[in-house]
């Protein structure tokens, strides 16, 4: 926390999850995007996406945005334990599907490391 950008500390939860097990039921061939709007929707919680030419970029959730923690800082997600290769927009869901997003202050570093804010949907 300590490289985070100044006056974002108080975004970030005490035990730095922003959200746990949350559950709801999509229509088929919903995204991970899908998801992710609809609980930041329910629960109340900002959040950016950038429509590119090629996909949709999650930029930040609750104030808390790429770089805020260094150039290579930002938002990952992963399902079912495991970091897709694709866009939110791209990755369907299956039923039982457990998905995470978990800031980083560097994609280059271990992901169990230097990890801020959590997300996790269920």
């Amino acid at each position: 926390m300590d490289d985070l950008k100044k006056g974002h500390e108080s975004y970030v939860p005490k035990n730095g999850i922003m959200l746990d097990n949350y559950k709801t039921t999509l229509k088929s061939k919903s995204t991970v995007y899908d998801l992710l709007k609809k609980a930041c929707n329910d629960k109340g919680i900002t959040y950016t996406a950038k429509d590119t030419m090629y996909s949709v970029y999650i930029v930040g959730i609750n104030n808390i945005d790429e770089k805020d923690c260094g150039k290579d800082s930002g938002w990952m997600y992963s399902v079912n334990g495991s970091y897709p290769n694709v866009s939110v927009d791209s990755k369907k869901l299956k039923d039982g599907d457990k998905v995470v997003f978990t800031y980083t202050c560097s994609y280059t570093v271990s992901y169990t490391h230097l990890t801020l804010p959590t997300i996790r949907l269920v």
